[in-house]
């Protein structure tokens, strides 16, 4: 250890053992034995005892004594209260300290080091004395000296770089980057450590420390006014008594400087930091705090510096150059903050000084802060604030808590991001409000009501722009005051002023502006960016999609995005733009002119003017409360509500009630008639597309000049040109007067064939068919169909379900299929095939040919000469009126002529031969009658008579009378005929 202790005056030896003995008076001494074994004694106070050549005897006496023992073999002698706080420099292996009147063991000593110095503790008597020794050392040994007390020996395993100072002023350099120890002593020193770790003391005088680049530097200003430069590294600072300056302005980046306890610069290790109450911050963005219950003094310097206002303590802070914050946080009470005063009252109620700052940030309780003639930013943070602009172009967050937030002179900018029941008063110059940053949507009537999400109303006034969330916000400014509006991201919705040039930014999203309340027609052109409002004023709007009008006549242009235009009330006249708009005119007679893009119209119960433009465009009655008219070529209407004028639309959309759409010739378009049953007119040309939607919808082609094909099935049909059209989802048809094909689905199906020679098939339900005027062709499908042939000659078969056929008027080829039918001829001379099952056929008015089948059928000739055969079951069989032939043709048949001269044939089995003698029947002949099995009934008359009736003709056949007519049996003779055959 090398020192730099020059000539004292108060205690000096020479060359030869001296006897230095300080005297008790109340100061301290520096008492240098120089040469030879001298003998030191200190006083009652911090002394400096220095032995010099020669082996020395060192003692202290009480107080922190800093001692050197110097060049030969050196001892330490005192007391255990003498010993405490004491410093040792350059104790080397071997020398002892010497503790009169103690004794102790080495279990009572413990001893650590730093690397620097080494910590000594030791206990006697319930007492104990804490001392430090400069260097690195270990315990040799620890025994009595007799029966004076206890010595302690070392061993010093490392030797600390360092130097020490004079009483006077001294300038102390470490010499490299080695870890380096410092003490000033007296004077006021300047102190400047290396790379290393370094441990610097001032002591007395009013020193400056620098630690040096890197390292965990040790910094103790000791007494007197001192001054730290803070490096990089980390460390201790301590600035003793006196008032002391940390500096942090030389520094390359931001610093924080909390006096409370930690400092540092940029992102390197932080120093502690104690007793130290001014600090200075660098020419970046530093974070200064002071020491709770100390009036100290912070220097911000330049950069935009945050300093902490101290809960208690009349501090002085200093924001220097740059754009400075005061920040109440930490403060557990509300404070009082004037900018323009310079001045804040903190959590003690202590007045503070404050100058150069521009921004503040409150605490979390009830604030009352005021700004200056900067431009100031000023949040209140939590709690009910009272917020008070300067003269700048402020900006203001109130928080949370219902705080009131003033303007001042210049354009100031309110922060809202929750409601609180706020209130705002713009004050003079152009004031916004701000909600970008609320978690929900917000709305923002500059006219007075702002709110965001469901939170209480916030008061406004004096406020000339507002700025929107990113959720879907409502904007509207003051009527008579050119405000401006903006939108943000989200679907936000901005309300027409009534005067005044206003301008509106609707930002990203699907916006809209709205002309509700606005008690004239206004201008809105969505391309041009551009509007006029109640009083005719220019107003400009930016980044719209969408528009309503008001209740008067307007004129709304779209833009080239996809628009929704709607006209309101009133006389409109709205011209899509070149995006896919929705357009709806709303009441009142609209002229709408599509754009260049695939336009959709509503339609209303108004008689509108609509062009379709360019591109596909739609008519949509979806929405109608009533049964829509839907003819593209050139007429909409809904219910009974006047007509609206159409052309250029390729697509509509029917309503939920019973609709009739049409297309253009010419045009494919496409129809969908929505629920309801509908009824679609088949195009002349153009190949088309029709959907019937929900309901029993019908294809009708009346207005046709020429034979259609329909199929239901397939969903196909071909129109009077031979285009194909698709028909999907319908029920019904109605045909041309031509000669139509028409096919049925597996739906419940209504077809009306028409005039014209038709060929239709039935679908798989139950069908009703009418084949109308002309020789039609009808397939029943299988189930139980309604086929009516109409006029014509038809030909009608009735597939496998229980059908009902009717021939109705002229010759018909009926045929009933599978099932049990009913076929009726109707007029004309019809034949009639039951087929399969116990069919009933009826052969109505003329020469008819009927003919049962397999099963248990019941055959009616009706009128004329008609032809039955029975076939195959039990059959029934009646003539009717007319000469009729009937023929059982096996099993037991019951045979009914009727009037007329009949020829009845039972065939094979039990047959029943059926006659009424009160009727005028005619001659009938039996053919095939066998006694055995078959019989006769005659109603009205007794068998005997019939019996006493009985006599062979010319041929040998008998021939049986009754009051209707005659019977006459092939092959039977008189003789035969017995009570027995009749029944």
């Amino acid at each position: 250890m090398s020192n730099n202790l020059g000539l004292l005056t108060e205690l000096l030896g020479d060359n030869n053992g001296n006897e230095l003995i300080a005297d008790d008076l109340f100061v301290g001494w520096n008492i240098i034995g120089l040469g030879g074994d001298d003998v030191l004694v200190g006083g009652n106070f911090a002394d400096a005892l220095e032995g010099g050549a020669g082996n020395d005897a060192l003692t202290g006496g009480l107080g922190a004594d800093e001692m050197i023992g110097g060049e030969g073999i050196d001892s330490y002698i005192g007391t255990l209260e003498e010993f405490h706080e004491d410093i040792f420099f350059d104790v080397e292996t071997g020398e002892d300290m010497a503790f009169v009147g103690e004794f102790f063991s080495l279990g009572d000593v413990s001893i650590s080091d730093n690397g620097i110095f080494t910590t000594v503790a030791v206990t006697s008597g319930g007492a104990t004395a804490t001392f430090q020794m400069i260097g690195v050392y270990s315990i040799a040994s620890v025994a009595a000296v007799g029966t004076e007390g206890t010595a302690i020996t070392y061993t010093r395993t490392t030797e600390v770089n360092g130097a020490l100072g004079t009483p006077d002023d001294n300038i102390l350099d470490a010499p490299d980057d080695e870890n380096w120890l410092a003490y000033g002593f007296q004077g006021n020193d300047s102190i400047t450590g290396g790379g290393g770790s370094d441990f610097i003391v001032g002591g007395e005088g009013n020193d400056s420390l620098d630690g040096g680049s890197n390292g965990a530097d040790t910094l103790d200003g000791g007494e007197g006014d001192d001054y730290i430069l803070l490096t990089p590294g980390g460390g201790e600072i301590i600035g003793g008594t006196g008032t002391d300056v940390l500096d942090a302005s030389g520094a390359s980046t931001d610093s924080k400087l909390f006096l409370w306890g930690s400092a540092s610069i940029g992102s390197s290790a932080s120093a502690t930091v104690s007793g130290v109450e001014i600090a200075y911050g660098s020419d970046f963005d530093d974070r200064l705090a002071g020491a709770g219950g100390i009036s100290d003094t912070l220097y911000g310097g330049l950069g935009s510096d945050t300093i902490f206002v101290d809960r208690d303590s009349v501090d002085y802070r200093d924001g220097g150059g740059g754009s400075d914050w005061i920040s109440g946080s930490g403060i557990n009470a509300g404070l009082v903050i004037n900018l323009g005063a310079g001045t804040a009252t903190d959590e003690s109620g202590a007045v503070d000084t404050f100058v150069n700052f521009e921004n503040v940030i409150g605490t979390n309780f009830n604030d009352n802060i005021t700004g200056n003639a900067s431009a100031n930013y000023i949040s209140g943070s939590n709690g009910n604030d009272t917020i008070w602009s300067g003269g700048g172009a402020d900006t203001i967050i109130g928080g949370n808590g219902v705080d009131s937030m003033n303007g001042g002179g210049g354009d100031d900018l309110f922060i809202l991001t929750s409601g609180g029941g706020d209130i705002v008063n713009g004050g003079a110059g152009v004031d916004a409000i701000d909600v970008t940053g609320a978690t929900e949507s917000a709305t923002l009537f500059l006219w007075g009501n702002v709110s965001i999400g469901s939170g209480p109303q916030i008061t406004i006034s004096n406020v000339e722009i507002a700025y929107g969330t990113d959720f879907d916000d409502r904007l509207a400014g003051v009527g008579g005051a050119s405000d401006s509006l903006y939108g943000g991201a989200g679907a936000d919705t901005f309300y027409v002023d009534r005067d005044s040039a206003d301008y509106r930014d609707a930002g990203s999203g699907d916006d809209w502006i709205l002309g509700n309340g606005i008690n004239a027609g206004i201008t809105l052109n969505l391309g041009a960016g551009t509007g006029t409002d109640e009083s005719g004023t220019t107003d400009v709007l930016l980044n719209f999609e969408h528009a309503v009008g008001t209740d008067f006549g307007d004129n709304i242009t779209g833009s080239s995005a996809n628009n929704i235009l709607r006209g309101a009330g009133g006389a409109d006249v709205i011209w899509s733009g070149g995006g896919n708009d929705i357009v709806d005119g709303g009441a009142g007679v609209d002229t709408i002119n599509g754009g260049g893009g695939d336009d959709l119209f509503i339609l209303t119960n108004e008689s509108d003017f609509i062009t379709g433009g360019a591109g596909i465009d739609v008519i949509d009655a979806s929405g109608a409360a009533g049964g829509a008219k839907l003819f593209l070529w050139g007429s909409l209407s809904v219910g009974i509500s006047p007509s609206t004028t159409v052309s250029g639309v390729e697509i509509a959309y029917g309503s939920n009630f019973d609709d009739r759409l049409a297309g253009v010739a010419g045009v494919n378009d496409t129809l969908y008639g929505g629920s309801g049953a509908d009824t679609f007119f088949v195009d002349r040309d153009g190949t088309d597309y029709r959907d019937g939607g929900a309901g029993s919808d019908w294809i009708t082609g009346s207005s046709i000049n020429a034979g259609i094909t329909i199929n239901l099935v397939s969903g196909t049909g071909t129109d009077e040109s031979g285009s194909t059209d698709t028909y999907l989802n319908f029920e019904n048809v109605i045909g041309t007067d031509f000669n139509d094909n028409i096919t049925g689905n597996s739906s419940v199906n209504i077809i009306n064939a028409g005039s014209g020679n038709d060929n239709i098939s039935s679908g798989g339900s139950s069908d009703t068919v009418d084949g109308g005027a002309g020789n039609d062709t009808i397939n029943g499908g299988g189930t139980a169909d309604l086929l009516n042939g109409g006029i014509g000659d038809d030909n009608i078969i009735g597939g496998t379900g229980d059908d009902t056929i009717n021939g109705q008027a002229d010759d018909d080829v009926l045929s009933g299929g599978d099932g049990a039918d009913i076929i009726n001829g109707g007029s004309g001379n019809d034949t009639l095939n039951g087929d399969n099952e116990a069919d009933v056929l009826n052969g109505g008015g003329g020469d008819d040919s009927l003919t049962g089948g397999a099963g248990d059928d019941t055959l009616d000739g009706g009128d004329n000469d008609d032809y039955l055969n029975g076939r195959g079951g039990d059959d029934s069989l009646v003539g009717g009126s007319g000469n009729d032939t009937l023929d059982g043709a096996g099993n037991d048949d019951t045979l009914v002529g009727g009037a007329g001269d009949d020829e009845l044939t039972g065939g094979a089995n039990a047959d029943v031969f059926e006659f009424d003698s009160a009727s005028s029947e005619g001659a009938d002949t039996i053919t095939d009658f066998d006694i055995a099995s078959d019989s006769i009934s005659v109603s009205g008359a007794l068998a005997a008579d019939l019996v006493a009736s009985a006599a062979n003709n010319l041929d040998g056949d008998a021939v049986i009378t009754h009051a209707g007519g005659t019977i006459t049996l092939i092959g039977v003779d008189e003789l035969d005929v017995t009570t027995a055959i009749f029944s």
